[in-house]
């Protein structure tokens, strides 16, 4: 499901890509663009990377506290991944992958195209997180209150050492079920709900694939409260609408006050059922981390106006603000954009034309990686591009030019 506001234009093409490589069935809330701490596309928000991810394409940290990195997250994003909660016991080995090969879609794993997986097992694997997600953060509440209430009971400990050393979980016990390991532990938790009542933290196979190169910074305090932005989409997985509890869902958005917008209140009901925000994570691959290189509204929004505006045929071409490899990446990749009209006319009237000239410019580039100078390397794709937009400009400028001319002379004569 695409999920965004009423002038948010969605790239099938670019949402087919990122999709390509993802198991459907798996509980994705997918997004680049999330809000943390009152602040946009913020480095520290809480969120997982797909399970697939190469962390190798991760910059090691920097800085004096090093630089906060999501976890690729298997089989899906939950709260406590997103907020690097898991202790070693939930760091992806040879029996998660195995587990993962067996029960998943090669998608999981980033095979596209791959068949779907024992679709029975998982949907109950994904349906039973909700519900012992919700169970436990009840525990937690309640014995929170309760110890709230007596001077003589120590405050529970929520930093990241007590909620797992990197956290060994609720208790610091595993259930049986992570510690057998393997395709019947899966299928355990799929079927019986034992398993999920007695686990003490995220039941087998929850994993991250940690890489200590990467993965040394401490959760950001506060960890909860991330939300995707409405403007930039969201799309969300068939895996997700099924796991999710509607009516509970439901029940909390009705009890919200004071909620921004639609996308808030969507962001709090998949935390309160556990479920935390996917990044592709493209903009990983990108030294220097340029906000361009975002999947869901990180460019300028005038980028896809015209053909020639995409192709800077008016504008000089040093130093423009979207690079000319930045838009040939967004032309790939791009999943959809803000197009923040002030009205309904205008926002149909921009989405249209950004449409068309996003399919004109799609085709225009195939026919360019056909061409022999592209394919020898005799022609860069962009400069072709480029001189095949602007060329076209320019010569039809004189015919607009003229019914423009017309256009004024008829109306003097009507004056």
């Amino acid at each position: 499901m695409l999920y965004g506001d009423d002038d948010t234009q969605f790239f099938l093409s670019g949402a087919m890509r990122l999709l390509a490589h993802l198991d459907p069935s798996q509980p994705l809330a997918l997004t680049d663009h999330i809000w943390f701490a009152d602040r946009r596309h913020d480095a520290d928000a809480p969120k997982c990377l797909p399970c697939s991810f190469n962390t190798s394409f991760l910059r090691a940290a920097h800085g004096e506290d090093g630089a906060f990195h999501p976890r690729p997250a298997c089989p899906f994003c939950t709260v406590d991944l997103a907020c690097a909660r898991y202790g070693p016991q939930h760091r992806c080995g040879p029996a998660h992958d195995a587990t993962f090969r067996a029960a998943y879609s090669p998608r999981l794993q980033g095979r596209p195209n791959g068949g779907p997986g024992r679709e029975e097992d998982v949907e109950l694997f994904n349906s039973h997180y909700a519900v012992w997600f919700s169970s436990q953060r009840n525990a937690e509440d309640a014995a929170r209150s309760e110890a709230e209430g007596a001077d003589s009971v120590e405050q529970p400990d929520e930093s990241e050492g007590a909620r797992g050393q990197a956290g060994a979980g609720r208790t610091g016990r595993g259930s049986a079920a992570e510690s057998s390991g393997g395709l019947e532990a899966f299928e355990a938790a799929a079927h019986d709900e034992r398993v999920w009542e007695a686990a003490a933290s995220l039941p087998f196979p929850f994993c991250a694939r940690h890489d200590d190169r990467v993965h040394s910074r401490k959760p950001p305090a506060g960890c909860l409260g991330s939300s995707f932005y409405g403007g930039s989409g969201l799309v969300v997985s068939v895996g997700l609408m099924r796991a999710l509890d509607l009516a509970a869902a439901e029940r909390l958005i009705r009890g919200l006050r004071n909620a921004t917008g639609g996308d808030y209140m969507l962001s709090r009901a998949l935390e309160a059922q556990g479920f935390g925000l996917t990044d592709p994570g493209l903009h990983h691959l990108h030294d220097g981390g340029s906000r361009h290189y975002r999947q869901f509204g990180g460019h300028r929004r005038t980028l896809m106006d015209s053909l020639e505006a995409f192709a800077l045929c008016s504008e000089p071409l040093q130093n423009p603000e979207v690079l000319p490899e930045e838009r040939l990446w967004l032309l790939e990749h791009a999943v959809a954009q803000h197009a923040r009209a002030s009205h309904t006319e205008g926002a149909a009237e921009l989405m249209a034309r950004r449409a068309e000239t996003h399919m004109a410019l799609h085709t225009i580039a195939a026919r360019l990686q056909r061409d022999p100078r592209v394919r020898a390397g005799r022609l860069a794709l962009w400069e072709g591009l480029r001189q095949d937009v602007c060329a076209k400009g320019a010569a039809a400028q004189p015919g607009r030019d003229q019914d423009q001319k017309q256009e004024e002379e008829q109306k003097e004569g009507l004056g």
